[in-house]
């Protein structure tokens, strides 16, 4: 697997890596443990879609965090709260705006 992209944000990495059979993971890596594969958070077919989910979801996780989220598993989920699955990073349609209600909702 070869990175094609990369992001570094607060304690982790958001990696889009190509894979053998011409797709494209988008994956999240922990800095404090950078021997680690990470956590595949989606698939995609098309190296640019792929960066743009990686990139959607970097703003999102920061605003989640920042709202008092937490990524657990392929959602963020807060106490109290509706989770929000990850797949939303799919949705290039969505400012951060509508998340930001989306979570606040």
């Amino acid at each position: 697997m070869l990175v094609k992209h990369k992001i570094s944000f607060m304690d982790c990495e958001v990696l889009v890596c190509d894979n053998e059979d011409s797709s494209y993971h988008v994956s999240i890596q922990s800095l404090t443990n950078p021997l680690g594969r990470g956590n595949v958070l989606d698939t995609f077919d098309d190296e640019q879609l792929a960066i743009q989910a990686a990139e959607r979801f970097h703003w999102m996780y920061t605003i989640a965090k920042e709202n008092g989220y937490y990524l657990k598993e392929n959602c963020f989920t807060k106490p109290n709260r509706q989770e929000v699955h990850i797949s939303i990073m799919k949705d290039g349609d969505i400012t951060k705006e509508q998340y930001v209600m989306r979570l606040q909702a």
